[in-house]
């Protein structure tokens, strides 16, 4: 079973967080999402891959291509879902350092067992310093957030 780190995380952003994004908790970031899309995947976890396999198989490569990820290199899988873009990361680049957030743990404890460090959270509150990661990826999650702003704001701030 991958290791599930929940929210809250220790303060690890520097100076500028404010003391309610380190207090926030997955279910209070859940209620700020479309509903329906946690109601959706919390059912659908044990079937997602299956389910929607033609499409995740184009739409992986097609993001592994474009993320191109090197060795050592530090790429966060935001709504990472499952884990199926991140053990595509690990094979192909082995040396690379990666990490999945998500906010349903169904989609989590679904995530391949070589998968070590996910995180149930909020990709709008991202538990992250400023500039420690290399690559953000952001794939089948932007539709379901009501401030894609605040999403995009916290990928670029932690690259």
């Amino acid at each position: 079973m991958p290791r599930i780190r929940p929210v809250p995380l220790p303060d690890t952003r520097g100076p500028n967080v404010q003391a309610s994004d380190a207090n926030v908790t997955a279910k209070q970031a859940r209620n700020n999402v479309a509903p329906s899309a946690c109601t959706e995947y919390d059912t659908l976890a044990r079937s997602y891959e299956g389910r929607w396999k033609r499409y995740l198989e184009v739409s992986t490569a097609r993001t592994l291509a474009a993320l191109a990820p090197r060795d050592q290199e530090r790429i966060l899988d935001a709504g990472c879902g499952t884990g199926l873009l991140l053990r595509r990361i690990a094979a192909c680049a082995p040396g690379t350092q990666f990490v999945g957030i998500d906010l349903t743990l169904a989609m989590l404890r679904q995530a391949d067992r070589t998968l070590s460090d996910l995180v149930l959270g909020d990709v709008r509150r991202l538990p992250f310093a400023d500039g420690s990661l290399d690559a953000v990826v952001l794939a089948s999650v932007l539709q379901y957030l009501p401030d894609l702003d605040a999403a995009l704001s916290e990928a670029s701030r932690v690259l």
